[in-house]
């Protein structure tokens, strides 16, 4: 049985690259192929947010990005941002370093390499 200590809980830092490595779906607005690559932009305990480098249709009111939120983890084990993080890194995989742009606010992130 999977306990809270098996799950990797740590939030992905803005500005690290992302892979999907699997079909994602956010039905019925829209589903990505595994494969897909972006740019994490947000990252906190309340929301993962992960602005994908294709244009993905039906994701317009989404800014393009895919989020991972409370309402989606679907696992029922540790906190909150522990299952979101996890619901996260379920469906995609980090990326070696950062994109190496600055976005208008300062932050790191925000297009692809």
């Amino acid at each position: 049985m999977t306990g809270p200590d098996d799950i990797d809980g740590s939030l992905p830092e803005v500005g690290q690259r992302a892979k999907l490595g699997r079909i994602v779906e956010r039905f019925p607005h829209f589903w990505i192929s595994a494969g897909a690559v972006g740019t994490i932009t947000v990252s906190t305990d309340d929301l993962i947010a992960l602005k994908m480098d294709e244009k993905i249709s039906g994701a317009e009111e989404w800014d393009n990005e895919i989020w991972w939120t409370a309402d989606l983890a679907a696992l029922s084990i540790g906190s909150v941002p522990r299952r979101i993080a996890a619901a996260f890194r379920a469906d995609a995989e980090i990326l070696s370093g950062f994109d190496g742009t600055v976005a208008i606010d300062g932050t790191a992130g925000g297009g692809p390499i």
